[in-house]
C-alpha cells in the first residue's frame, strides 16, 4: 500500500473514532489527526470543541491551533471566556497559533478582563507569536501586574522581541560577527577562550558557534566538553559534534566512547546520533552487539531506527525478549517503524508485555501502520494523568511555535 493511501485509510479510521462513545479513544483520535494535519478528516476535530469530556474537548482545542483551522476561531473566542480555567488557556494558545493579526486584540482584551494569573501568564507568552508587531504599550503597562508570574513571563517577552543577547554575551557576538563574515581565523583564539572557559554560559556559547559554523578544529574541545559537569554545555557540545562534517568526528567519539566516564556516555552516543549518516551504520551496529550495558544498546538500536536501516530489524527482532523494557521498547519501535505492516503480530504480542510503556509503544506502532486493534487496548491504557501530560506536550509544541527569535548567541 502507497503511503498516502495509508495514511488516507489511517485519518479515516480516526475519523469515525471522534464519534466514539468512549472518551480516551475520541481523545486518541484527535491526537491521530493532529499528526494527519494535510486530510480532511483533520478539520473535523472543531466538531469535538464543545465535546462533553473535558480531555476531549481540551485536545479538540488544542488540535485546532496545532491543525490551524482558521474556520475554529469563532467558537474558540467563545471558549476563551469560558468558566474553566485550563479551557480558557488552551483557548488562548490555539488562536495565538493562528498567526492571524486580527487575533491580537481579542488576546489583549482577554488578557485585560481575565482574573486567574495563570491565564493571563498563558496569553503574555503567546504574544511571542506578534513579534512582526509587538503591542508595546499593553506589554508595558503589563508589567506593572499585581502577579509576580505575569511579570517574570513580560520579561521574557521583552528579551525575546528586543534585539539585544538576553545573556550579554557581548564577546560571543562580536565573535558571531567575524565568524559570520567568514573571518574565523580571527576570532579562533577568542573562541577556544569560550569553550575552556570557567563560566558555562561562556562554554555553551562557544559549543553552539562551533556548531553553528561547523568548525572542525573544535571537535577535540567539543568532546572533551561532553563530560562537563554542567549538562547544557554536554548537550551544546554533543549537538554542536553532530554539526560537523569532518571525516575524523565519528572515528574520534568511537574513541572517547571506549574511555568514557558514565555521565559523558550519555552525551556522546548523544553526539553520534546527531551525526551518523549511513556510512558509519556499519560501526554503530558493531558497538550496539558488542555492548552489554542493555540501556546503551537500546539507544544505539534507536539511532539506527531513525536512520531507517534495514539491518537493524534483524537485531530488534533478537532483543524485543529481554529482561530489559527498554531494550524491549526500543526493539518493538524499530519493529513498527522498519518492519511495518508486516510486523502486526509482533506488535501485537507485545500488547501483553509486563510494562505499560512497551505496551502504549506497542499499542501506536499498531495504529501507524493501520491496524486499529490496538486502539481500545491503547484507550485503556490512557489515565487521567497520562491524559493531562498529552496535553502539557501539546501545549509545550504550541509555546515553542510561538517563540521568536532571540538575540544571535543562543
Amino acid at each position: 500500500m502507497r503511503p498516502q493511501d495509508l495514511s488516507a485509510r489511517i485519518a479515516r479510521q480516526y475519523g469515525f473514532a471522534l464519534k466514539d462513545p468512549n472518551p480516551s479513544i475520541r481523545f486518541l483520535a484527535l491526537e491521530g489527526l493532529e499528526q494527519l494535519p494535510e486530510t480532511p478528516e483533520a478539520r473535523w476535530v472543531s466538531s469535538v470543541l464543545n465535546d462533553t469530556d473535558k480531555y476531549a474537548k481540551w485536545k479538540a482545542i488544542q488540535a485546532c491551533g496545532t491543525i490551524r483551522i482558521l474556520s475554529s476561531l469563532k467558537e474558540l473566542n467563545k471558549l476563551l471566556v469560558s468558566t474553566d480555567l485550563l479551557t480558557r488557556i488552551h483557548a488562548a494558545l490555539s488562536i495565538a497559533a493562528m498567526h492571524t493579526s486580527d487575533q491580537l486584540p481579542v488576546l489583549l482584551r482577554a488578557a485585560a478582563t481575565e482574573n486567574a494569573p495563570k491565564v493571563r501568564q498563558t496569553i503574555i507568552r503567546a504574544l511571542g507569536g506578534f513579534s512582526k508587531a509587538p503591542p508595546w504599550d499593553f506589554l508595558f503597562k503589563s508589567a506593572q501586574d499585581a502577579d509576580v508570574g505575569v511579570r517574570l513571563e513580560i520579561a521574557k517577552v521583552l528579551g525575546m522581541l528586543t534585539p539585544q543577547d538576553p545573556a550579554n554575551r557581548v564577546k560571543a557576538n562580536v565573535i558571531y560577527i567575524f565568524l559570520k563574515n567568514q573571518e574565523a581565523q580571527k576570532v579562533q583564539k577568542d573562541l577556544e577562550t569560550l569553550l575552556t572557559s570557567d563560566r558555562q554560559f561562556e562554554r555553551a556559547s562557544g559549543a553552539w558557534l562551533a556548531g553553528s559554523f561547523s568548525l572542525d578544529w573544535s571537535a577535540p574541545l567539543l568532546v572533551r566538553l561532553l563530560s562537563d559537569e554542567e549538562g547544557l554545555v554536554a548537550e551544546r557540545s554533543a549537538w554542536a559534534l553532530g554539526k560537523l562534517r569532518s571525516l575524523t568526528t565519528f572515528p574520534t567519539l568511537q574513541q572517547a566512547y571506549k574511555h568514557a566516564n558514565q555521565w559523558a556516555l550519555g552525551h556522546i552516543v548523544k553526539a553520534i546520533s546527531n551525526l551518523a549518516g549511513e556510512a558509519e551504520a556499519v560501526e554503530i551496529m558493531k558497538i550496539m552487539t558488542r555492548e552489554n550495558n542493555t540501556l546503551l544498546r537500546s539507544q544505539f538500536l534507536d539511532i539506527l531506527t531513525d536512520m531507517n536501516y534495514p539491518p537493524a530489524l534483524e537485531w530488534a527482532q533478537k532483543y524485543y525478549r529481554d529482561n530489559d523494557h527498554r531494550l524491549r521498547l526500543s526493539s518493538y519501535r524499530c519493529i513498527g517503524r522498519l518492519g511495518g505492516p508486516t510486523q502486526a503480530e509482533t506488535l501485537f504480542q507485545g500488547l501483553l508485555d509486563a510494562n505499560p510503556r512497551v505496551k502504549t509503544l506497542c499499542a501506536e506502532m499498531m495504529l501507524e501502520c493501520g491496524d486499529f486493534r490496538a486502539l481500545k487496548v491503547l484507550a485503556d491504557l490512557l489515565t487521567e494523568q497520562e491524559k493531562l501530560q498529552h496535553l502539557q506536550n501539546g501545549q509545550l509544541v504550541l509555546e515553542q511555535r510561538l517563540r521568536p527569535q532571540a538575540g544571535r548567541v543562543k
